[in-house]
Parts: structure tokens; C-alpha cells; sequence
């Protein structure tokens, strides 16, 4: 017995002095680093998705490194060698990163971007597994100096949890989560962000809630655009709004919510007869207001949802932004991945924005096309089915808006109702709450939406 004590004592006594190498690949963190270099707008997707830092480096020279370009993508500010270089030096590291030249050379080691996310979790994964060792390598050390067992255990335990996600939170007890929904069904969410339009705001118990995606969905001409500028003057209203619009530019977009907050005709602007100077009148009284409301637009055209996200976390941190709106969907830039077809590209794009409403607690609006199938069907009403490109949509989203007005298809359609100037918004689905319709005011010459007095409602089973 005596033997094999002394025997396991030299055995962890040849652990501790020599222990098994640690699992590096300095070719991938380098490989994560070039990719990085050429397209900076991926450092921040790499910190959100994969969870990495710059002490998951093995090599020091790639963590000062890394760091540096994190920095960078946070401040939104361009990620290339020579800003990186800069950062480096004014940091005091860039000694320790190997100099400029061996951060100009990082780019030239890989073709392109697209394999970033996979470096990164090997970089991750590595990172973990060397924790795990010296978890484990120290754990030998106690447990040959008769530490107690249930110290030693949970100390290796706490070590290999911590090892494999220091981020994650980790299953609970549901006795623990009851507290959270009892207070969740007891309180009424604060810090709602009204639509815009009463009826709705009621419908949806309030108006948007932090951390929930919402879309709103029409065939072209159903007023979607007219909906976007309604719930981003609601949004500013509330203490700013952003307004992504890949359709339209900036001043088409201010143009049209003049307009519409002047309650004027624009073809009557340009006329340049009487009617046209009491518009101009209107619009002036309006200019004012309009130009003080805390919006802010991003019209470049098909922009990524990387450039969105970057866009949105300065305006939320710098601005204090709490409403996102999208103006659309399908005219998002889609990462371009091997064997993914459109749906597959749409799916992506609503993933991400609801990771984006969740990551910044505020609501986010995006609006979407609809397929032709809706106008096979008599009455032209949609259905959630009719959402084009991908039932990801439908997956994703918390709440799903379903514009219908039936007055744009004239003739071609017959309801029981007037249905001149008037839209619905069909609450097709709500996540945590009652489907339903309501119905809304459409002025097609200012192109506003508005609040229209329940008596004039369509009657319930009237064809809507």
C-alpha cells in the first residue's frame, strides 16, 4: 500500500513539473485575424455569436491584437491594418503584436472573410480546453495534498463550467424562474413604445415592448411606408427612432412625413396656385416639429444586417435610441453563404433581428413583402402563410402585422363594406397575446395613416 502511495505521488509530482502541452493553433488565430482585417464590419457579429475575448488568445501578440480590433468595432470606427497599427500604438502594444509589419502580413495569410465565425470557435474551443487542463492539472495538485472531497469537487466542478462558457447562464430550477413570471404577469410592461395609432397601441396591450420583433407585412401600395414614418414619430416621440430605409433616400423619406404630418396633398404643392401656398403653409407649420424629433435615417441602399447592427448599437449608446424600424425586410443585404437559397437567406436576416431586439432591449420594426398567392383569393385578404421568402418569418417574429386595403384592387374585388379610405391591420399573430384586427384611417394623397372612429368600422363578419 505503501508502494503505491509513493508510486501516485511521483506520478503527480511528474504532472506538476511536466505537464502535457496545451492545445494551440497559431495558425487559426492568425487565419481569424486576417479574416477580421479585411472585413471589419465581422468583429462585432464574432463577439456576439461566438462569445470571444482577447484572453482566448494563446498567443499574447494575437490577443493585444485582437483587442485592438474589438476596440475599434465598438467605436464604429473602420477596421484595417493601418487603424488597427494606430490603436496598437496608442495602447502602448504594438511591441508586444510584433509591429506593423506583422500586422500588415496577418491579411495576406487568408483569401477571404467568410470562414471568420469558424476560426473564432476554434479559438474558443481551444481556449476552453486549456482551462479545462489547468483546472484539472491543479485538482491533481489538491487532491494528492488530501483536500477535502466535496471542496476538491466542487472546485473542480466550478473550474469545468467556467472552462467550457464563461458567459452563459446555464439551465435553472424552475423555482427559481416563477418569481420572474409571476412579476411578469402581475406588472404591465414598462416602458412602451406607442405605434402611433390608438386602437393598435390597445390591441397590442400598449404598443412595442423592449426585446420584441415586429412585423409588418403588405403587397406593394398597401401603405407600408405610411405605417414605417406613423411608428417612427411615435418611436422619436418617446425618445428617438431609427429608421433604416434601403427603399427610399433621406430626403424622400423626410419629404413624405411633411406630408403626411402636414396633412397636405404633394401633388397640390407643385401646382402654384392658391391651394398650393395654404399647403406650403401647412408644411411650414410642421418643418419645425418635424426637425426637432430625435430620428435618425440610414438610407443606404441594401445594407447588411452588420452594418444595421453596428448602426443600431451607437445609435442606442450614443443617442438613446429605443425604436429600430426596417423598410424592408427583402432589401437586405443577405451574407452570402454556400448552398443557401433565398429562403435561406430571409431566415437569417429575421434571426438576426431578433437577436439585435434582444441584445439592445428595444423593439424593432421591420416591414416585409408579401407573395402574389393572397391576390388569388377573392376578397385579396393575406395570410401569415403569405409572407414571401421564408417562414422563418413567422418563427421569428413576436407579433405579425397583416396590412390589407381593399380599395387598391377597385373593381376587381366586391366586400360588404365601404371600404373607401380605409385599411386593416390583421394582428395575425402575437406571441403572448390575442389575435385581431383593427382598422385605420388611409389618406392615399398624404399617404398617412390615422386613427378612424370604431363606429365606422367594417361589422365584424362584414367580409373582414
Amino acid at each position: 500500500m505503501a508502494e503505491e502511495m509513493i508510486t501516485l505521488g511521483a506520478a503527480l509530482a511528474e504532472l506538476e513539473n511536466a505537464p502535457p502541452p496545451a492545445p494551440v493553433q497559431p495558425d487559426t488565430e492568425r487565419a481569424l485575424l486576417g479574416g477580421l482585417l479585411l472585413d471589419g464590419w465581422r468583429a462585432r457579429d464574432v463577439l456576439d455569436e461566438v462569445g470571444l475575448r482577447a484572453e482566448d488568445f494563446a498567443i499574447r501578440a494575437h490577443g493585444v491584437t485582437f483587442a485592438a480590433i474589438t476596440k475599434l468595432a465598438d467605436a464604429g470606427r473602420p477596421v484595417d491594418p493601418v487603424t488597427v497599427t494606430d490603436e496598437l500604438a496608442r495602447a502602448g502594444t504594438l511591441e508586444v503584436a510584433g509591429g506593423r509589419t506583422a500586422v500588415a502580413k496577418l491579411q495576406t495569410l487568408v483569401p477571404g472573410s467568410a470562414h471568420v465565425a469558424f476560426y473564432a470557435r476554434q479559438v474558443r474551443e481551444l481556449a476552453a480546453r486549456r482551462r479545462i487542463m489547468e483546472a484539472l492539472q491543479a485538482a491533481l495538485v489538491q487532491a494528492a495534498a488530501y483536500a477535502p472531497i466535496e471542496e476538491l469537487r466542487t472546485a473542480v466542478t466550478a473550474c469545468f463550467d467556467a472552462a467550457v462558457d464563461d458567459h452563459a447562464q446555464g439551465p435553472r430550477h424552475i423555482s427559481e424562474i416563477v418569481p420572474e413570471a409571476l412579476d411578469k404577469l402581475e406588472r404591465k410592461p414598462e416602458g412602451l413604445i406607442p405605434t402611433g395609432l390608438a386602437d393598435l397601441d390597445y390591441q397590442l396591450d400598449g404598443g412595442f415592448e423592449g426585446s420584441r420583433l415586429y412585423f409588418f407585412a403588405g403587397r406593394p401600395g398597401a401603405g407600408k411606408t405610411g405605417v414605417a414614418h406613423r411608428i417612427t414619430i411615435a418611436g422619436a416621440r418617446a425618445g428617438g427612432a431609427a429608421l433604416f430605409s434601403l427603399e427610399m433616400s433621406g430626403a424622400q423619406n423626410v419629404a413624405r412625413v411633411l406630408v403626411s404630418e402636414a396633412r397636405v396633398n404633394r401633388r397640390v404643392l407643385r401646382e402654384g396656385k392658391a391651394q398650393s401656398q395654404q399647403a406650403w403653409n401647412k408644411v411650414s407649420d410642421v418643418i419645425g416639429d418635424v426637425g426637432e424629433l430625435p430620428i435618425y435615417i440610414d438610407d443606404r441602399g441594401a445594407a447588411s444586417l452588420a452594418q444595421v447592427r453596428h448602426e443600431s448599437r451607437k445609435l442606442v449608446r450614443r443617442h438613446g435610441v429605443r425604436l429600430i424600424v426596417v423598410d424592408y425586410l427583402q432589401l437586405m443585404e443577405a451574407e452570402a453563404r454556400r448552398g443557401y437559397n433565398k429562403n435561406d437567406e430571409v431566415g437569417a436576416l429575421s434571426k438576426g433581428l431578433k437577436a439585435l431586439a434582444r441584445e439592445l432591449d428595444v423593439p424593432v420594426v421591420c416591414l416585409s413583402q408579401l407573395n402574389r398567392k393572397c391576390e388569388e383569393r377573392a376578397t385579396k385578404r393575406p395570410q401569415v402563410s403569405d409572407l414571401r421568402d421564408s417562414g422563418s418569418i413567422e418563427q421569428d417574429a413576436d407579433v405579425i402585422v397583416l396590412l390589407w386595403r381593399p380599395q387598391m384592387y377597385g373593381s376587381d374585388i366586391k366586400v360588404p363594406f365601404d371600404a373607401e379610405g380605409k385599411v386593416e391591420l390583421h394582428v395575425a399573430k402575437w406571441r403572448d397575446g390575442e389575435t385581431g384586427s383593427v382598422w385605420c384611417r388611409w389618406d392615399g394623397k398624404a399617404t398617412r395613416i390615422d386613427n378612424l372612429p370604431q363606429e365606422e368600422w367594417p361589422r365584424r363578419g362584414g367580409g373582414a
